[in-house]
């Protein structure tokens, strides 16, 4: 059977899990800064289909992976917003 964490963690605990989370990542990301990207493309179930639509490569190192891993097939696309239409948006979704 699976365990789930409680529902009733404070979100003291969340947040200091999160720092932990983001610290890990930056680490590992220094180390290998292609490691997430990889981790998304080979070592995923859609690593063999023809198009993948990659929502969010928010770091540079993220780009040059796509653009030197594949180098043929990536485009980029970058959607931009005013600020608001972000806030307009933040209010739809709250």
């Amino acid at each position: 059977m699976t365990q789930y964490a409680p529902v009733s963690i404070t979100a003291e605990y969340k947040e200091k899990v999160r720092v932990d989370m983001i610290r890990w990542g930056e680490e590992r990301r220094n180390k290998d800064p292609g490691f997430f990207c990889r981790l998304s493309t080979l070592d995923s179930p859609g690593a063999n289909k023809p198009v993948w639509i990659i929502s969010d490569a928010r770091r540079k190192t993220d780009l040059k992976y796509f653009r030197e891993t594949y180098p043929q097939a990536t485009v980029t696309v970058r959607v931009t917003a005013s600020l608001k239409t972000r806030e307009e948006r933040y209010d739809v979704l709250r």
